[in-house]
């Protein structure tokens, strides 16, 4: 891309259908992935379904890693 615009400004021109469509969409993928909030204090509570899916107990210590590509891991640290 040469330049920034806002998103509605790069969607103004779709069709209502392209329209619901993406909005079927993010509302999808909104559903699927695990959300969470940080706090003034910048803590943050993980979901059950992360804790479930790492068997994190009470105590238990995570790791947290950044990838080259910015992504974020986050693994139960083994100490």
């Amino acid at each position: 891309m040469t330049g920034h615009h806002k998103f509605s400004q790069l969607t103004a021109h779709f069709s209502e259908s392209r329209k619901a469509k993406i909005a079927a969409k993010t509302e999808q993928i909104k559903k699927e992935m695990a959300f969470t909030q940080i706090t003034p204090s910048g803590e943050i509570a993980l979901p059950p379904e992360i804790i479930d899916w790492l068997q994190l107990k009470p105590g238990d210590s995570i790791h947290f890693a950044i990838s080259p590509d910015g992504k974020v891991y986050l693994e139960p640290a083994k100490i």
